[in-house]
């Protein structure tokens, strides 16, 4: 898209000149949209100045950190979400069924080890 500002050759026009409205003598344009307006202004003694494109977002490049494992006394549903992940080891992972049948301290132990004294 090719963003166009438009002056009109006399200041302070506030007017609707070829679909563009203008406002004391200044409008925008898409010269993708309206081409033929773009060449009315033109051969009308317009001043038409491409408006720099704005510019692209700032994306993060960075994936988002993957979870860890949840704290031993963490509640049974998250432990049943972190080992059902792609994010568990692959020889820590299980399958819902698995993981239903485990208590939640079994789940913790699976993942963590026995628990230390």
């Amino acid at each position: 898209m090719a963003v166009y500002r438009i002056t009109a050759p006399v200041r302070g026009v506030n007017a609707t000149v070829a679909g563009v409205r203008l406002v004391e003598g200044v409008g925008q344009v898409d010269g993708d949209k309206l081409p033929s307006a773009l060449a009315y202004f033109r051969r009308h003694g317009y001043q038409v100045e491409q408006e720099a494109p704005a510019p692209a977002p700032v994306v993060d490049e960075q994936p988002p950190p993957a979870p860890v494992a949840p704290n031993r006394g963490s509640s049974k549903a998250e432990w049943v979400t972190y080992v059902t992940s792609p994010h568990a080891p692959e020889d820590k992972r299980l399958t819902e069924a698995e993981a239903a049948d485990r208590t939640r301290d079994q789940l913790a132990e699976h993942v963590l080890g026995p628990k230390e004294d």
